[in-house]
């Protein structure tokens, strides 16, 4: 009856010995599952992130073209201020010398003309 018992006793423990095992096998594996698909989330997001930042360095870049694009543009129309003001300058020295012009000639001619 002894040996019956120990032997019972031996199995049970084999029993709970494999089943513990088998248990931790099972937590071990699904432990390096997560891990797996939390480094290939953590992957993603990586790859996220640098194609967010190259879309921020190319809006940057963009951004950068237009104010060198905007630059040249002010630049062009401070030229076309200054000439403009140049041209109105000249008009207005032609007219003065037209006038004088014509009141040089007005004083040759003599009031009767």
């Amino acid at each position: 009856l002894q040996k019956v018992v120990t032997t019972a006793i031996t199995r049970l423990e084999e029993a709970q010995d494999q089943k513990f095992t088998t248990t931790k096998r099972s937590i071990l594996d699904e432990m390096k599952n997560h891990n797996k698909e939390s480094n290939e989330r953590m992957e993603r997001i990586e790859n996220s992130t640098k194609s967010y930042e190259q879309m921020i360095q190319e809006l940057h870049n963009n951004n950068m073209a237009k104010s060198n694009e905007m630059a040249q543009y002010e630049k062009c129309l401070s030229q076309i201020s200054t000439n403009t003001a140049h041209t109105a300058n000249k008009v207005d020295k032609l007219s003065i010398a037209v006038k004088t012009f014509f009141n040089v000639i007005a004083d040759v001619l003599g009031p009767e003309n």
